[in-house]
């Protein structure tokens, strides 16, 4: 009887040894997973506390821009699988949305926008058909009218998913689809009988749709994208609007390729945020045109998305709507000088 007892208490203290030993291992197991999960102390603070949403419906691939200390969006692609046309003002001051004269041209998505002193632009995109009629916006009288189309070499500048930005009193637009991928730049320059526009030197990085552009001083930066070999780009290239207009090849955002990011700047600083790669992204990079460097920010606590806009007011990059799965009307702030703070 006693040898029995006593082998029953060997067996058990082996058996809580084991027990403990896989205790231990399993903790430590769990908090390498932990390690590698949680993302490192980057600077950048998101929140949407005090926000109000967008105040149209949900929706992906609108546009968005600035004309002075206020935010424009509009157009877009529905949850309800319809295209629209709905414009809005946002002033960041009283943080409230308010609605405006609808676009001036047909419903659609995937367009461009950008603005010259007091104006909007909103042009290309998709309503069934690739478009490249452009229309001018007068926050002063609330009204739309058009302006010269976008021209081509090949006959049509109607193209979806291009890209554009404006250096001084001039704007430019490139890139995009139309059946085909292209390349092609061009500057316009507004003026009361429609503005005028002239082809400029051809994008040296390759013909590519869903790119981003953000400008920085007087030089504009254009890169990432899908191009016609169906490879999502990581480059960078500057864009000197001078007599010669000379592209620049610049610092990769190496192993970081995407489609469709948000490109904005804010104090001399250039940002990209999200955009597609093989899914939805929702990491954040600040590229600083001195050093020719990209540093990693905190990423977006809104969840992967895409097809999402934005822009920047008084030091706070904007950015919402987009779809994840759903389609979204959410919109957040972001201040990428500050500390990130939790449940704000």
């Amino acid at each position: 009887m006693r040898i029995t007892t006593s082998y029953n208490l060997m067996l058990n203290l082996k058996t809580r040894i084991v027990t403990i030993a896989m205790l231990a291992s399993s903790v430590l197991f769990l908090g390498a997973c932990n390690d590698e999960d949680v993302e490192p102390e980057y600077i950048g603070n998101w929140y949407q506390t005090g926000l109000p949403d967008f105040e149209g419906i949900t929706r992906r691939s609108a546009v968005g821009f600035t004309i002075g200390e206020l935010g424009y969006a509009g157009l877009g692609y529905s949850a309800n699988q319809e295209r629209l046309k709905d414009f809005w003002e946002y002033n960041p001051v009283q943080k409230f949305w308010t609605q405006k004269a609808a676009f001036g041209g047909t419903a659609r998505q995937d367009a461009v926008a950008f603005s010259i002193g007091n104006k909007g632009y909103v042009g290309t995109g998709y309503d069934g058909d690739y478009k490249s009629d452009f229309w001018e916006y007068d926050p002063a009288s609330n009204k739309w009218k058009q302006v010269d189309s976008l021209p081509s070499t090949s006959g049509s500048g109607a193209r979806q998913q291009a890209v554009a930005f404006t250096l001084g009193n001039k704007a430019y637009v490139g890139l995009g689809f139309d059946g085909n991928y292209k390349q092609d730049f061009y500057e316009y320059t507004p003026d009361d009988k429609g503005g005028n526009w002239k082809q400029i030197t051809s994008f040296i990085g390759g013909k590519r749709q869903g790119a981003a552009a953000f400008v920085i001083g007087d030089k504009a930066y254009v890169g990432f994208g899908r191009g016609n070999t169906a490879v999502n780009h990581s480059d960078l290239y500057e864009f000197n609007p001078g007599a010669e207009q000379v592209w620049v090849a610049k610092a990769e955002l190496t192993d970081h390729p995407r489609t469709n990011p948000l490109a904005v700047s804010l104090n001399n600083k250039g940002y990209i945020i999200g955009g597609i790669q093989a899914s939805s992204l929702k990491d954040v990079w600040e590229y600083d045109p001195v050093g020719d460097a990209w540093t990693q920010k905190t990423s977006f606590e809104g969840g992967q998305r895409s097809y999402a806009i934005g822009f920047s007011l008084k030091n706070v990059i904007y950015y919402g709507t987009g779809t994840s799965g759903s389609f979204l009307d959410d919109f957040w702030g972001f201040d990428p000088s500050a500390t990130q703070v939790d449940d704000d």
